[in-house]
């Protein structure tokens, strides 16, 4: 017999965290690190939690180690809150589920449960019942399952990720996207989670670029029918957006005029598709043996003015 569950409860779309309000009058205790504690967002979590009783731990550490556990722990047992929240990306999440555990093999329930803000759209520990405590010792991962490390609430709003760096957009973007992969050649995969995992990858392929070249648009971030970032309108998306060309570069290699002083930097498959864009073809005349890096840079810079669109 094979089972496929889904547990976790999402909350997303605009004004996503006021699903923090479930937790007033109860006893919080709110995990995250030391940045984030003295971030904007922080204070809008804690306008959402006004009407809870909060404890903040700020203690933890990239790649938590049994130490900053221990101490989430100490926390935990000294406050003895009525529910977590982890707010940040893997290493908070990581640490409440390690401490969540061993609360409760010492006894210590938690009603409310666990509720998880990620920072970052990467490793999706949000949804999962896995977490990695590393030995300071012996530098050694040591992975943690149970199904009570397993999040009742994951909370997606596109206030916590919009202020996210370029790099990071992109490391956690390709996190997703090999988890994806992953996925999709288990040897436990089933229909349900190939379904899931080619849905991920269309959407990473849609919208990582975009996420990375603009990751500051509200709007983008608060479709509500897509992930974060995903253009409303068509007239919300760069020209260059949607790009078969990006996903192949040779192909834009093949095609690149040998005349520099001729050559065009808009490049479509057809006329109409062309009209659609906008897109209007100009003179580009840096060298075509420039290395391609991303679109929008590819040989074409200003002063000169040139548009790359793509069907």
């Amino acid at each position: 017999m094979h089972r496929f569950q889904l547990t976790t409860t999402l909350c997303y779309g605009p004004d996503a965290l006021s699903a923090l309000g479930a937790l007033a009058e109860r006893r919080v205790l709110l995990v995250t690190d030391a940045f984030l504690a003295a971030g904007d967002l922080m204070a809008l979590v804690r306008r959402e939690l006004r009407d809870a009783e909060v404890k903040v731990f700020d203690a933890v550490r990239p790649n938590p180690d049994i130490a900053a556990v221990t101490e989430g722990l100490r926390s935990f047992l000294a406050f003895s809150p009525d529910a977590i929240v982890a707010l940040g990306g893997g290493s908070p999440i990581d640490t409440a589920k390690a401490v969540r555990k061993l609360a409760l093999e010492q006894g210590h329930d938690l009603p409310a449960g666990l509720v998880v803000i990620p920072t970052t759209s990467g490793s999706g520990s949000e949804v999962t019942a896995f977490a990695v405590v590393t030995d300071a010792e012996s530098h050694a991962k040591l992975p943690l399952t149970s199904v009570d490390m397993l999040p009742e609430v994951a909370i997606l709003d596109a206030e916590a990720v919009l202020t996210a760096p370029p790099r990071l957009t992109a490391d956690s973007g390709m996190d997703a996207v090999s988890h994806a992969i992953e996925a999709y050649v288990a040897k436990g995969a089933n229909v349900f989670s190939d379904a899931l995992a080619e849905k991920a990858l269309r959407l990473a392929d849609a919208a990582l670029v975009r996420c990375f070249v603009d990751g500051s648009d509200a709007q983008l971030a608060n479709s509500s029918t897509r992930p974060r970032r995903w253009p409303v309108s068509p007239s919300r998306t760069p020209d260059w957006a949607s790009s078969t060309v990006f996903r192949t570069p040779s192909a834009v290699r093949s095609r690149w005029p040998t005349d520099a002083s001729t050559a065009s930097c808009c490049h479509t498959s057809s006329p109409s598709t062309q009209a659609r864009s906008g897109c209007v073809p100009t003179s580009c005349r840096t060298s075509p043996a420039a290395t391609p890096r991303w679109p929008g840079r590819w040989g074409c810079r200003p002063p000169m003015s040139a548009t790359w669109c793509w069907p």
